[in-house]
């Protein structure tokens, strides 16, 4: 498992809760989101809060596509902001699942959505 950010710090908190638990299937690397290879490939792609700036949302929905043409399953978990509806829209094409959930952030309750992003398969 490959844990990424754009900078070192919550890599560093990833790697503690890792070797707390003890996970040894699990590396770190800072990985710049703006410049994806076009190669890379993985079954799986989990991504949390992804970045809220709307000039970043043309660039993260080709990244979102280029792995969803590799047939990567995407999850995405992401609170539910109003600066992000119309990004989160733009996916809903390939929502195979859409969950909304009511989580504590800091003893505070807030909405969460988890949507599972595949490629549509052709007929």
């Amino acid at each position: 498992m490959c844990c990424s950010d754009y900078v070192q710090a919550p890599l560093n908190f990833v790697q503690a809760s890792a070797q707390h638990h003890q996970f040894t299937n699990i590396y770190y690397q800072i990985f710049n989101w703006f410049a994806v290879p076009s190669t890379i490939k993985t079954d799986v792609l989990l991504l949390s809060h992804i970045n809220y700036k709307p000039r970043a949302f043309a660039v993260l929905l080709k990244v979102i596509q280029l792995f969803l043409a590799n047939q990567t399953t995407i999850i995405l978990s992401t609170p539910q902001q109003l600066l992000a509806k119309p990004f989160i829209a733009q996916l809903l094409p390939f929502c195979t699942l859409q969950k909304d959930l009511e989580v504590l952030e800091n003893g505070m309750p807030i909405w969460v959505q988890i949507l599972v992003l595949q490629q549509q398969q052709k007929l």
